[in-house]
């Protein structure tokens, strides 16, 4: 398979994770979580992306964060200790679209980063 050139997707991943870092630090009254819960999400996704290309695989449709950890999983066992159920959050009872708890999005933010680790470390995992 040609890889095409994926470099934009690991740059946009860190420029967003930076982003969601930043407001995080802000104090509590001060975030908007909805950035840190998108920025996340989108950070998640270009970084997994960004593995499954760099190793050669195109990612299954429907592409999911689900789907996309699955596929990176098989390459990298590491991606099994990514717990998404955060990132999901908005499917809870009383929330809108995103989450708009600090506590719920430092969740979604610590997965995110923890991915981008990952996805940064040269040596394979299990």
């Amino acid at each position: 398979m040609q890889n095409p050139n994926i470099d934009f997707l690991l740059t946009e991943a860190d420029q967003l994770l930076n982003f969601a870092n930043e407001e995080i630090s802000r104090s509590e009254e001060d975030v908007a979580a909805y950035m840190i819960c998108k920025n996340s999400r989108i950070a998640l996704k270009n970084a997994m992306t960004y593995f499954l290309f760099k190793n050669g695989i195109k990612p299954k449709e429907p592409v999911t964060l689900e789907s996309l950890r699955d596929q990176c999983s098989f390459e990298d066992g590491r991606f099994q200790d990514v717990d998404l159920s955060s990132i999901n959050c908005r499917h809870d009872e009383g929330e809108e679209e995103y989450c708009l708890s600090v506590n719920k999005v430092s969740e979604c933010l610590d997965a995110a980063q923890l991915v981008r680790g990952i996805v940064g470390d040269s040596v394979p995992g299990y």
